[in-house]
């Protein structure tokens, strides 16, 4: 679940509108999943999401088109759901909004 704190982590800092930290979470998300992943594997879910809210975001600084973005991909690949939501009767049931809420 690393790939998904620090997915976390990059809306945090994109909600204090802390660029530089941003940046910075984002070139590590690059650094530990390489596009590639293993053996030619797509990277995690997450990653792709990371990607996703990072390029839409850039593009004009909104949390809401990113997250659009973001949302739009968990639409089309329900794993990012699944993955989440697969702890146990006892865990939060998670939604679309609830992976990325701006």
């Amino acid at each position: 679940m690393q790939s998904y704190a620090l997915y976390r982590l990059l809306l945090a800092r994109a909600a204090n509108n802390n660029l530089e930290e941003l940046a910075a979470i984002y070139q590590r998300i690059q650094e530990i999943f390489p596009v590639s992943g293993e053996e030619g594997a797509p990277p995690p879910i997450y990653v792709e999401m990371s990607r996703i809210f990072w390029e839409t975001f850039i593009l004009d600084n909104s949390l809401n088109n990113a997250c659009d973005a973001v949302q739009d991909f968990i639409a089309l690949n329900g794993d990012a759901l699944t993955l989440i939501n697969r702890y146990g009767t006892r865990n939060l049931s998670y939604t679309a909004d609830d992976l990325c809420p701006f």
